[in-house]
């Protein structure tokens, strides 16, 4: 980002929260952070379970067996909790997209959140300042269903999703083309991750793969862990 500001993305199961190395007033929300940074780092909060999305541009929801978009995303109480892995990438030069995992029981998805990075950047500059200030515009700018649809089939179990629905996502990540180097890593941009459970069948969960360039999610199940599916 500019001028060298350096910031992480983390995670904690109240929101999504940035860090930032730089001094920031702590939280502009009304619940406090579960990340106590230490050596000068601070954090605030961007977006919580609990926070309205009326002004935000709202994403495509999923239900099992519909690949097409249905209509109005709908951010449910009881399936957009528990947060959990994510991974990030940029969609243009100003945009961040955030992909985030709900670690729900036979319930779980995955959230994508857009983040304005210039108007991230203001705010944090600004915020130490401790004097009025108009605001840099909005920073979270979209959010919605990660995928636009499932894939159960190819390389995968077949396993019917309205059976055995999708559990537990733990941890994830995004991984770049040739990560490490020409010709060796992913073809594609890929975030991975996996289902820490089944509690439906009592089976193991899968791992996941998700193309971002198509939002399709792909069950490889071939590749699940020992005493997975």
């Amino acid at each position: 980002m500019q001028n060298s500001l350096r910031y992480m993305v983390q995670l904690s199961c109240f929101g999504l929260i940035f860090v930032f190395a730089t001094d920031c007033s702590s939280h502009d929300g009304d619940n406090p952070g579960a990340i106590l940074p230490d050596n000068g780092w601070k954090s605030f909060e961007l977006i919580t379970e609990n926070d309205s999305l009326a002004d935000l541009v709202l994403g495509q929801s999923y239900s099992p067996g519909n690949s097409s978009p249905s209509g109005t995303f709908f951010w449910n109480s009881s399936i957009h909790n528990h947060w959990d892995g994510l991974g990030a990438f940029q969609t243009s030069a100003n945009n961040l997209r955030v992909l985030i995992n709900h670690e729900g029981t036979d319930d779980a998805t995955i959230t994508s959140i857009d983040v304005n990075m210039d108007n991230l950047q203001t705010w944090a500059l600004d915020f130490p300042t401790g004097t009025a200030w108009p605001g840099p515009g909005q920073v979270v700018t979209g959010i919605g269903t990660a995928f636009s649809m499932i894939d159960v089939v190819t390389g995968g179990s077949g396993r019917d999703l309205n059976m055995a629905p999708l559990s537990r996502f733990c941890s994830g990540n995004v991984w770049q083309p040739d990560t490490f180097g020409p010709g060796r890593g992913f073809t594609d941009q890929l975030f991975l991750t996996g289902e820490e459970d089944l509690t439906t069948t009592g089976m193991g969960g899968s791992i996941w793969v998700m193309d971002t360039s198509t939002n399709v999610l792909y069950e490889a199940a071939d590749v699940a862990p020992a005493g997975g599916r």
